[in-house]
């Protein structure tokens, strides 16, 4: 449905209409405007991720609608307003984060993945 894709990774939805998805050989976020039958209406650059972060991979979005986004080569997690501001950033213990969701009792703790490929 898309072209001009690299690595095609992290699908967030807010709401019923708008999705987020990550692209990350060029470090973005992109927004998509989706319509009732499900096409794609448009898709723009939600923001960038500094390279010196890590590759975007995984993604997820909490109750304010600020966007996860497992870091990987970055040993992290970030969090970042839809905006691009990085407004969190959670360390862990795997260089390579593939994806990153939220569990526990009431959804509220993040949990991560490090991923099984090496590189």
């Amino acid at each position: 449905m898309l072209t001009g894709v690299t690595i095609s990774n992290g699908m967030a939805w807010q709401g019923a209409y708008t999705g987020y998805y990550i692209d990350s050989m060029t470090n973005r976020v992109h927004v998509l405007r989706v319509a009732d039958d499900g096409s794609i209406v448009s898709r723009e650059i939600a923001f960038h991720i500094d390279p010196a972060l890590g590759f975007p991979e995984g993604m997820s979005i909490d109750a304010a609608g600020r966007l996860w986004v497992a870091l990987w080569g970055g040993s992290a997690v970030g969090c970042f307003t839809l905006a691009g501001e990085l407004v969190a950033k959670v360390e862990v213990a795997a260089t390579h984060v593939s994806s990153c969701a939220f569990g526990g009792p009431d959804c509220r703790r993040c949990l991560s993945q490090p991923s099984a490929r090496r590189g």
